[in-house]
């Protein structure tokens, strides 16, 4: 009998490759920049949950702007080397890419994580546009 899958890739192990390939890249990152990666990544944990905008189909852009102004907060109050980069727009464009490529990252890992489940929404609280209930009648 011939197995159809036995070609076929291991997906863990492929987002396993994937997540040593960002450990290392972001090595090489200028330090500041691994600063920055290091107050979103930790703000970007704090919304990782299920209903959270970041995982909205569209997420909506004056919540990504408010995330973004918060994280420019903290890179000022946090990281030693804001003041070499001058203008203050520069930081916050840096924030802002390296916001926007976190979310499309986790975003993506979200989607491969449920790779495989039979329905689209493998937890139903994930569905941007369900209203989840905890309470029972």
């Amino acid at each position: 009998m011939y197995n159809m899958y036995s070609h076929s890739y291991d997906i863990f192990s492929k987002l396993d490759d994937e997540a040593g390939d960002i450990i290392y890249l972001r090595r090489m990152y200028p330090d500041m920049m691994r600063q920055i990666q290091s107050v979103v990544d930790d703000e970007c944990d704090k919304l990782e949950y299920d209903g959270s905008f970041l995982f909205d189909e569209y997420p909506d852009r004056l919540m990504v702007d408010n995330l973004n102004s918060h994280i420019c907060k903290r890179v000022y109050r946090e990281c030693y080397d804001c003041d070499s980069y001058g203008n203050s727009d520069i930081i916050r464009d840096i924030v802002s890419v390296i916001l926007c490529n976190e979310i499309c990252r986790r975003r993506s890992r979200r989607r491969n994580h449920s790779f495989g489940c039979t329905s689209k929404f493998p937890n139903e609280s994930y569905h941007p546009n369900i209203i989840q209930s905890n309470f029972e009648f």
